[in-house]
């Protein structure tokens, strides 16, 4: 590993032990029955999502380039522009996770998923979105409720 993998692997590590620190030892524990059920059936939520994700980065990634010469909309072209820069990445991780999901490996399965959702805190941050930086916390707390069911 290079110097800087070995920092960014550093900066994970420490935020994934606070991240441990709030959203397990704090919280209520989900029940193990929801946990497998979550384990289960989260591949093919992934799958939906990014079924439902595409289309909509694909027509962000159009109307931002036609948006921006059409409409002089500052925010709604910032938005899109945000939307396609982190929305291809999100995608991409998400897709990724899915073999190690089927598999329960942590390293190809769960960890791209923590990657995923960092990017989806940041997009929501980025673009006001409160209701969706809810529901990215809501996610991090199941990621980290299942992240033991992971090897």
């Amino acid at each position: 590993m290079s110097s800087d993998q070995n920092i960014l692997k550093k900066y994970e590590l420490r935020l994934e032990k606070v991240l441990d620190r709030y959203l397990i030892d704090s919280t209520p524990e989900l029940p193990s029955k929801w946990k497998s059920v979550i384990v289960e059936y989260l591949p093919w939520i992934i799958l939906i999502t990014i079924l439902i994700l595409l289309p909509i980065t694909f027509a962000s990634f159009l109307f931002s380039s036609a948006g921006s010469i059409i409409f002089s909309n500052i925010v709604g072209v910032f938005q899109t522009s945000v939307n396609v820069i982190l929305g291809v990445p999100i995608i991409l991780l998400y897709a990724y996770s899915i073999p190690g999901l089927l598999k329960r490996n942590k390293n190809t399965g769960w960890t791209p998923l923590f990657y995923a959702n960092f990017l989806v805190i940041v997009f929501n941050l980025l673009t006001l979105n409160i209701y969706g930086f809810a529901g990215a916390i809501l996610t991090f707390y199941i990621l980290f409720q299942i992240k033991s069911e992971y090897s």
